[in-house]
C-alpha cells in the first residue's frame, strides 16, 4: 500500500481538521509531543498481531516519516515491544494519554487502522486492537466508523 505525501496531508486534514498544505514551507502542524505519541501509536499497531512482513514495515516507515516531517521531529527510538496483552494495553493508554481530547487524537485511530490494514490481511487481533485504539483515544464509535471510511476513501487509487 503506497502513502504518498499528499494522501497523507488529505488524512491530516481530514481526520485532525489541520491544515497541512506542505511541510517545508509552513509551521509544524503537530506538536513535538502529538508526533512522538503517533509514531509509538504505529509502532504498537505493526505488533498488534505479533508478525511483520515487509508491506507492513515499509509502510510502518512512511507514517513514520510523514509524522515527522509534519510535526519536525526526528523519530523517537524504537521501545521494546509488549510481552502480552496487558502490557499493549498499559502502552496503549500511556500513549493515547496524550492525544486524548486533541484533534490529533483521530488521526492516531487513522494510523492505527491503516498499520492494520498495511499488509492487507487484517487479523481478529488488529480489529480488536484498532477497537481498543479508539476506546483508549475516547472516539466516538460512529465517529471512528467515519474516519475508517474517509481514510479508506483517500487510500483507494481513483480508477
Amino acid at each position: 500500500m503506497d502513502l504518498d505525501a499528499k494522501t497523507f496531508r488529505s488524512i491530516v486534514n481530514a481526520t485532525a481538521g489541520k491544515p497541512a498544505a506542505s511541510y517545508g514551507d509552513v509551521p509544524a502542524r503537530l506538536t513535538a509531543p502529538e508526533g512522538i505519541a503517533l509514531v509509538r501509536l504505529a509502532r504498537l499497531a505493526v505488533d498488534a498481531d505479533d508478525r511483520e512482513d515487509e508491506e507492513e514495515m515499509a509502510f510502518l516507515e512512511k507514517i513514520i516519516a510523514h509524522v515527522c516531517a509534519l510535526a519536525d521531529i526526528t523519530a523517537p527510538p524504537e521501545e521494546a515491544l509488549p510481552s502480552d496483552e496487558e502490557e499493549r494495553t498499559t502502552k496503549l493508554a500511556d500513549i493515547a494519554a496524550a492525544l486524548v481530547g486533541k484533534p490529533s487524537a483521530a488521526l492516531g485511530y487513522a494510523i492505527a487502522y491503516m498499520m492494520t490494514i498495511s499488509d492487507l490481511d487484517v487479523a481478529p487481533i488488529e480489529a480488536t486492537f484498532v477497537e481498543d485504539a479508539g476506546e483508549a483515544l475516547d472516539i466516538d464509535p460512529d465517529h471512528g466508523d467515519e474516519l475508517i471510511a474517509t481514510v479508506g476513501e483517500l487510500l483507494t487509487p481513483e480508477a
